[in-house]
């Protein structure tokens, strides 16, 4: 068979869109262990977020405490300004280590370097906090929040609008070292933190593009640790 034209060959490509809704962004994880008791509040300067324009600075707050109990996160200033707690949940052992993870956030049009504090109720071993810039985002309130504390907890009910994304923050006490992981969201960040004898496994992560799911988003870790805790929280 003859062809009346020369035949041509076309390079072609097929462009993936990045997915639709907000971007998240992990800055960095910061940690402050004292010994015989630590300090409240818990201050971080030169935070870098990046460039001016509106973003959501979110903060993933972590405490390990030495007592048959937790300390609560009671506020976050992000920029100079308090931010909305979005919750907080926790768990201890019933004899002598308690842990704690919160999740606060405020929308800020600061770039560069910024200065955050948490604020605990009271003293404790060792205070984290993971950083996370959103951006592109629909609305500035946080569309659902929810936590689960046990041994391997799970949360089932998030609920997500249409393209969303999705941020969650887990810890464990008296774990050993072997990794945290995470299902529903992608691990950002873990590891041990505190000083002998008292240690918190505290693991970070996140989802973008999520689907619309009423009450019905999951989100769970695991460790080696008997003892607890997964927070997450949604925005579109």
């Amino acid at each position: 068979m003859t062809f009346p034209f020369p035949m041509m060959i076309v390079n072609s490509f097929v462009f993936t869109p990045p997915p639709a809704g907000p971007v998240v962004t992990f800055i960095e994880r910061r940690n402050s262990v004292v010994t015989g008791g630590g300090t409240s509040p818990h201050t971080e300067i030169n935070i870098n977020v990046g460039a001016a324009g509106p973003k959501i600075v979110l903060i993933g707050a972590h405490s390990v405490r030495t007592a048959a109990g937790v300390r609560t996160l009671s506020s976050c200033s992000i920029d100079g300004t308090n931010g909305t707690l979005a919750g907080q949940n926790g768990i201890n052992d019933g004899l002598n280590e308690g842990t704690q993870a919160g999740i606060a956030y405020r929308e800020i049009t600061t770039g560069g370097n910024i200065t955050v504090t948490l604020t605990w109720s009271g003293l404790h071993t060792c205070s984290l906090m993971d950083i996370y810039v959103i951006t592109g985002y629909a609305s500035n309130v946080h569309t659902d929040f929810k936590s689960a504390t046990g041994n391997d907890p799970t949360i089932t009910n998030l609920t997500t609008a249409a393209d969303s994304c999705v941020i969650a923050m887990a810890g464990g006490v008296e774990p050993s070292t072997s990794a945290m992981s995470l299902t529903g969201v992608t691990l950002d960040l873990e590891g041990r933190y505190g000083v002998t004898p008292t240690f918190m496994r505290a693991g970070c992560g996140h989802a973008v593009g999520v689907a619309a799911n009423t009450a019905s988003y999951g989100v769970g870790m695991s460790s080696s640790a008997g003892f607890e805790v997964v927070t997450a929280v949604s925005f579109h």
